[in-house]
């Protein structure tokens, strides 16, 4: 009959390796299981892994603590694991977060001068874990990577960081470089698929973005979007540069401003709006060009289907004017002359192209579109070319204030329709205005009476009886009119339809 084995024994057993109780300062890597072993563990002796791709806290540490405490411990086992050359076991495959809360619960409760709450600390301290036999650092890394951006998603620096940090452990553990396509395969055989856009993506946010604006992306002020925007806005940019400036004016001139525009917009304040704004400013200096100038052409360039910024798209009032052109071609010079404006041969083909316009035609589109008939209209009362800029919200336009007083009351007129079409008056639409712009700076600050000084008093019903006189303006500007507010209404109900802000 065989003997019962004594308490001390049953005790001896439950502390030897795979299943000691706070013991596990006592073994070496040595005497670790050789095959996936479930244990429990002192946290005490346990480590974080160091090289955890999630560096930023984890949005869900205060619910996670909260579970662990109320629960007075975990269910599901932390997977563990140990370097061979380690005095410590460390976490594998995810599992830092929920250490974390471990270790912070059982400081609270052991730190407590209650006994009570003090027994109460080694629910937190002892914890049931499984136990993985050490294979490689890229294994590891690799295994944390996946836990983490599974159980809630990784922000994009640390995700870029953490992809980064896996292409250099392989290359480390094989002794040569990868390229990308080799680097993919390992990453989809090890459980975590990657497109090779968005690897394009991370390697530019690691290699080039880190160092330029390193508090924006830590501040995780940028998405996905936001990379894809920076990375568009360089091409295009560089693009414009290299068509604008002199044969012997290399594209390696203009990465300085594009690095020092970058450096310049860091923080948490950064926008894609506010670098464009400073490319733009960075650019007219240099090269002696117009604002409105090159963010026209810029823009033009960032449109769907916008490769080469000389060919200038066919636009609505392109083909109007192409339309009258060919009717007149067959008239007698007495019928032209004095033919009336028709349905028929005018608002009939205003709302047909502009049908046509909203059915090929993004939101960017219209909004390029509509900066370019307000662009053109501006010209034709002689504004100052500063007076109009594009923009990729709202109405695609924005209007300042001209350097010298407006004096002549076509102008002012002008400038107050184009005002109003803008919906930049309405107090709501103010933010959205570059900090520069002197209307919004007049408005902020309450000063009526400057702002009628510069631009004169808001026109009256009897203005408007003025501008659709045949007298005071030409007919061919008129179409320009009746085009861009059309337009407007069109991005209004495009905005509706799709369920998106106008100004977002």
């Amino acid at each position: 009959m065989s003997k019962q084995p004594t308490t001390q024994q049953i005790t001896t057993g439950l502390n030897a390796s795979g299943f000691g109780i706070g013991q596990s300062d006592k073994f070496s890597a040595s005497t670790d299981p050789v095959v996936k072993t479930p244990l429990m563990q002192d946290i005490t002796e346990l480590d974080y892994y160091n090289h955890n791709p999630r560096i930023q806290d984890n949005p869900k540490f205060e619910e996670i603590r909260g579970s662990i405490r109320k629960t007075g411990g975990i269910d599901n086992p932390l997977a563990i694991t140990r370097r061979p050359n380690d005095e410590h076991r460390m976490v594998f495959s995810g599992g830092n977060t929920r250490l974390r809360a471990l270790k912070e619960l059982y400081e609270e409760f052991s730190s407590n001068n209650d006994p009570t709450i003090q027994i109460d600390a080694n629910q937190f301290r002892y914890v049931p874990c499984v136990f993985h036999p050490w294979h490689s650092e890229s294994r590891t890394h690799v295994a944390h990577l996946i836990e983490n951006d599974q159980r809630s998603s990784l922000s994009l620096i640390d995700k870029a960081k953490g992809v980064k940090k896996q292409w250099l452990i392989w290359e480390d553990e094989i002794g040569e470089k990868i390229n990308q396509a080799t680097f993919l395969k390992k990453l989809n055989d090890a459980g975590f698929p990657l497109s090779q856009p968005n690897c394009s993506r991370l390697m530019y946010v690691t290699n080039t973005l880190l160092e330029l604006i390193p508090n924006a992306l830590e501040q995780d002020k940028l998405g996905p979007r936001d990379v894809d925007e920076i990375r568009a806005l360089r091409k295009s940019y560089e693009t414009f540069w290299v068509a604008n400036t002199p044969d012997d004016t290399s594209a390696a001139e203009f990465e300085p401003i594009f690095i020092e525009s970058l450096i310049q917009c860091d923080g948490d304040n950064f926008s894609i709006k506010n670098l464009k704004h400073k490319l733009d400013i960075s650019i007219a200096k240099i090269a002696n060009i117009a604002v409105s100038t090159i963010r026209h052409e810029v823009d033009a360039l960032l449109s769907p289907g916008k490769n080469n910024p000389k060919k200038a798209k066919k636009t609505a009032i392109h083909n109007l004017h192409a339309l009258e052109k060919t009717e007149t071609t067959n008239k007698t010079p007495e019928t032209t002359l004095n033919e009336p404006v028709t349905t028929s041969n005018l608002y009939s083909a205003i709302t047909q192209q502009l049908a046509n316009t909203t059915s090929q035609y993004k939101l960017t589109d219209l909004r390029t579109e509509n900066f370019r008939i307000a662009n053109q209209i501006a010209k034709c009362f002689r504004l100052e070319s500063s007076c109009i800029t594009s923009q990729n919200i709202g109405l695609g336009f924005t209007i300042d204030i001209p350097n010298t007083p407006l004096n002549d009351q076509k102008q002012m007129w002008t400038w107050w329709t184009l005002l109003y079409l803008s919906e930049q008056d309405n107090p709501n639409n103010l933010s959205h205005l570059e900090e520069s712009n002197m209307f919004r700076i007049l408005r902020d600050s309450d000063r009526p009476k400057d702002l009628e000084t510069l631009v004169g008093q808001t026109p009256t019903p009897a203005s408007l009886h003025q501008f659709i006189t045949d007298s005071y303006i030409e007919e061919s500007i008129f179409v320009e009119y009746i085009l861009l507010l059309t337009n407007c209404r069109h991005l209004h109900k495009l905005t509706t339809a799709s369920d998106l802000s106008l100004w977002h």
